[in-house]
């Protein structure tokens, strides 16, 4: 919370009320509503403060990416739009063969599909599949499906299903609207991801003590991250970064514990302790 409240009032960042949504997220991480309650109004106030402080520095970098239409236009390549496919399978080669000389024949495709196609999920609809993305197919059907023109029929093409003759009957590009939420989502990634590099930074940097009784406090972590560990854990770790080149300082100096205690229910209890 304080790490948070330090990087906000630095960015002198604009604080605006939790909408239900993020209340509802804030007192879920406190067990829910009645259990919030019941803690010091004092923390509430703080984990309420530390809420929206987070959703305004996630505003802050939402503000330095480009809007939804300009992400979409950049990255279509990311968004294939809908391409709509028909099939048979069989089981050989020469049945797949067979089965394309009778279409380019002249016979009708969903009424061979019908005949012969082994494929139960598609055989009853003369071989057509849902329209998508290719790519939640196995590749070797998904490549051809993507190199066809539309009604062009395919060579044989075999995977671990066997062998199919593909036809593409449409293909339609995909647009902002139909994947504006993905495209949102993606950019709330990208600011969360942004907002909580610069967290991990001051927390790195910060002075912090911890309660020998809880653990250590390693500014890297095994994951990278910094964390609290048992003080085997950090001997174990101090030990094996020192065999890399790197020395951990095991000297910790200031933290400020964020769970309310009964000598202190505000939950600011400040401990220093010794490496």
């Amino acid at each position: 919370n304080e790490v948070v409240h330090a990087e906000a009032v630095s960015r002198k960042v604009t604080l605006t009320p939790l909408d239900a949504s993020a209340r509802k997220t804030l007192v879920a991480d406190y067990g829910g509503e009645s259990l919030f309650q019941k803690l010091p109004k004092s923390f509430q106030a703080r984990a309420e403060r530390s809420s929206k402080e987070f959703a305004a520095l996630l505003a802050s970098e939402k503000k330095k990416l480009p809007s939804a239409a300009e992400y979409f236009a950049k990255n279509k390549a990311k968004y294939p739009g809908a391409t709509c496919i028909s099939h048979i399978l069989v089981p050989t080669l020469a049945e797949a063969e067979a089965v394309r000389a009778r279409i380019v024949g002249g016979e009708d495709f969903a009424a061979v599909a019908k005949a012969v196609s082994k494929d139960p999920g598609s055989k009853d609809t003369g071989g057509s599949l849902s329209c998508g993305d290719p790519a939640q197919f196995v590749a070797e059907f998904a490549n051809a499906a993507n190199t066809l023109k539309i009604d062009e029929l395919s060579q044989p093409v075999r995977t671990q299903f066997g062998f199919h003759i593909i036809k593409v009957t449409k293909r339609t590009a995909a647009t902002l609207d139909a994947v504006k939420v993905t495209v949102e989502d993606a950019l709330g990634t990208q600011a969360q991801t942004a907002a909580s590099a610069s967290l991990v930074k001051r927390i790195k940097t910060a002075k912090v003590s911890v309660d020998p009784s809880l653990g250590t406090y390693l500014p890297t972590g095994a994951n990278g991250f910094p964390e609290i560990v048992s003080a085997a854990a950090a001997k174990s770790a101090k030990a094996a970064a020192e065999r890399v080149g790197e020395r951990i300082d095991a000297t910790v100096v200031t933290t400020v514990p964020t769970v309310p205690t009964a000598s202190d229910p505000s939950g600011a209890t400040t401990t220093v302790a010794g490496g």
